[in-house]
């Protein structure tokens, strides 16, 4: 039973709501709290909900919220936009 417990929460943790995304033929991945250095300015993210439910549910567990959180709480949605703004209507 112990052996099944672990594996059970190995597979929990092993795996993420979060998914990395394709944009511009690069391959974006989710980042969290302790990996936020793989945040690009470039990129539009959005808060994983199936992340934040996983850790909720798993919070007795402690190991599963610092993991997902910790590396998998933000997804990769789309490129950003730059809008380009005419010097004729900007305001001074």
């Amino acid at each position: 039973m112990k052996k099944l417990l672990i594996i059970i929460l190995l597979s929990i943790t092993l795996t993420s709501c979060a998914n990395s995304k394709r944009i511009n033929g690069e391959s974006i991945e989710p980042y969290g709290l302790f990996n936020q250095e793989l945040k690009r300015d470039d990129v539009v993210y959005n808060l994983s909900i199936g992340t934040i439910i996983l850790s909720v549910i798993f919070v007795e567990t402690l190991i599963v919220p610092v993991i997902a959180c910790g590396w998998y709480l933000w997804e990769p949605q789309r490129q950003k936009t730059v809008l380009s703004v005419n010097p004729k209507t900007r305001k001074k």
